[in-house]
């Protein structure tokens, strides 16, 4: 990664500027023991000096701020990788809040519908019983009447029965009243008829009563009885 390119690089320019800071201490050293040489060949070496000095700081500011660049990367990454990792915790708890809250929202809802399933079993069986007596008041009376219904019905056949059976009588009544009193009439007619012949004749009583009974069976042509 960046991080470790970036120290990468400034393990090399540590190298480098360790080489040169070598090279440049030998060569001052060599400079110095050899004192005789020329004064202008120690000032280029000087200047040489100076100007490897001044790359080694330049080396080195490049690697600081290589240093404070990875660093300031690491951390950045670092911090970026808290926030993923606290942002994935967060919607991990909120996942599992939510299926929390679905859980006990579907307890709630099951409840709900066995609650109401409950209160429908009782209302029906309620209603059941209820139905099932007004079914059994409503066949009662229905029973009743019919019984009554039955009973008057009985009743009116047996009035009328009776009201038939007096009728008979009473027209059997009136029948034998009507042939009795016929026949009282008949018997006094035929009685006066008797008296008259006896009278009227020498016929006696059994004889002039022969004679009314073959006049009444129309026995003797053109004579008869009025009654």
């Amino acid at each position: 990664d960046i991080h470790k390119v970036a120290k990468a690089e400034a393990l090399g320019i540590c190298r480098l500027l360790d080489g040169e800071k070598k090279k440049l201490t030998g060569e001052v050293e060599e400079m110095i023991d050899v004192h005789y040489k020329p004064v202008k060949e120690i000032e280029e070496r000087a200047v040489k000096a100076a100007a490897v000095k001044a790359n080694e700081e330049r080396l080195e500011a490049i690697r600081l701020e290589a240093e404070r660049t990875a660093e300031r990367e690491r951390r950045e990454e670092e911090l970026a990788a808290r926030e993923a990792a606290a942002k994935a915790k967060e919607e991990e708890i909120a996942y599992m809040q939510r299926e929390l809250d679905a859980a006990k929202q579907a307890e709630i809802d099951k409840q709900a519908a066995v609650k109401a399933a409950q209160e429908q079993a009782e209302h029906d069986r309620i209603a059941a019983v209820a139905k099932a007596e007004q079914d059994k008041k409503d066949a009662a009376e229905l029973a009743g009447r019919e019984k009554q219904a039955a009973v008057e019905a009985e009743k009116d056949r047996q009035r009328k029965e009776a009201e038939a059976m007096q009728a008979e009588l009473d027209w059997a009544k009136k029948i034998e009243a009507e042939r009795i009193a016929d026949k009282k009439h008949r018997t006094t007619i035929e009685q006066k008829v008797l008296t008259g012949i006896c009278a009227e004749t020498e016929c006696g009583a059994p004889l002039a009563n022969n004679i009314i009974n073959a006049i009444v069976d129309g026995k003797i042509p053109h004579v008869i009885i009025t009654y």
